[in-house]
């Protein structure tokens, strides 16, 4: 029997929509959400965009973030801009499969790796979001 709440997540562009549906759903008054887990998910929207997302969703949304991805971190030239915004709670996972929070510093050092040719890809794996919340 249907209680009303959905839960709603995706990975990569999938993580993206799933944004992108959870702001509809909620908005629109359809559904209440007890979750959203994003994985490698870019950047859905602009800082309108985030401010009426976090202001709904933003408790209950985890952004989970593996390393060096570079997925998560597009796109890049509006956000260097400043248009496009995350949203939600930030969830830094590590090889060790530790989660952590960032430290500014260590942020940019995972920014400038994710768009080596090598690390950024082999970090948006989808492997590597499962291992990590295994351990």
């Amino acid at each position: 029997e249907p209680d009303g709440f959905v839960k709603i997540g995706g990975h990569s562009k999938g993580g993206g929509e799933a944004l992108l549906f959870a702001a509809y759903l909620v908005g629109g008054g359809f559904w209440q959400t007890t979750g959203v887990h994003v994985f490698g998910a870019p950047a859905v929207g602009d800082a309108e965009f985030a401010k009426l997302f976090d202001h709904s969703l933003g408790l209950v949304t985890f952004r989970h973030v593996f390393r060096s991805d570079v997925v998560a971190r597009a796109p890049i030239f509006l956000r260097l801009r400043g248009i496009y915004r995350d949203v939600g709670q930030l969830v830094y996972h590590s090889p060790a499969g530790r989660t952590f929070r960032p430290s500014p510093i260590r942020k940019a050092v995972d920014f400038v790796r994710a768009f080596s040719r090598v690390r950024g890809r082999r970090d948006h794996d989808l492997w590597n979001y499962i291992q990590g919340l295994e351990k």
